[in-house]
């Protein structure tokens, strides 16, 4: 809250990325958006770190992008996550019923066909 970060991200739809760090209220000094699933070389990973340095903020990346970062530059980026809290369990166990089942019946009939 309140902190000036430089943020990048390769995934899907980086704008949400962005907009979650801003509901968090983090003060957004640049936005690097890169290819899904982009793997970040060495010099690239320490070119938007110092960029972060320069302008006196700290880098920040999802947790998806922080796998495809190098080891060596994963202890000087924040790595933003994202947790989800249900507010109503027996809403989230209804809509997860119908797919509990389906994989409780699939799992059944092979079990039926591995019998010898």
């Amino acid at each position: 809250q309140g902190r000036k970060v430089l943020a990048f991200t390769g995934i899907g739809r980086p704008e949400k990325f962005f907009n979650s760090l801003r509901e968090a209220e983090a003060e957004l000094v640049a936005a690097h958006a890169f290819p899904d699933h982009h793997l970040y070389g060495e010099d690239e990973a320490a070119a938007l770190i110092e960029a972060a340095e320069a302008v006196g903020a700290e880098p920040v990346t999802t947790a998806k992008d922080a796998e495809r970062l190098p080891v060596d530059m994963l202890n000087r980026v924040w790595v933003f996550t994202v947790r989800v809290q249900w507010q109503d369990a027996e809403a989230l166990a209804r809509l997860l019923s119908p797919l509990a089942e389906k994989v409780a019946e699939r799992e059944a009939g092979s079990d039926e066909g591995t019998h010898v």
